[in-house]
């Protein structure tokens, strides 16, 4: 498995720059919904994310931490 190789950090932040990337107003394009972008992330799981990753930052979207 090559994921092995990747320093959990750089997975972590791997998934969470994509998440913010898409949900952040960009000038070319709207930001998402995050429930389209944790569809999104959950359909690369596996290929471009790590599946353990994806499933604790779908947990915390969930759960709504962060919210104001």
């Amino acid at each position: 498995r090559r994921g092995a190789t990747i320093p959990l950090a750089a997975r972590i932040v791997a998934v969470a720059d994509a998440f913010v990337a898409m949900t952040s107003l960009r000038p070319l394009r709207p930001s998402l919904m995050p429930s389209a972008v944790c569809a999104e992330i959950e359909a690369a799981a596996g290929t471009l994310y790590d599946p353990r990753i994806v499933e604790a930052l779908l947990d915390v979207v969930d759960r709504g931490v962060g919210k104001q």
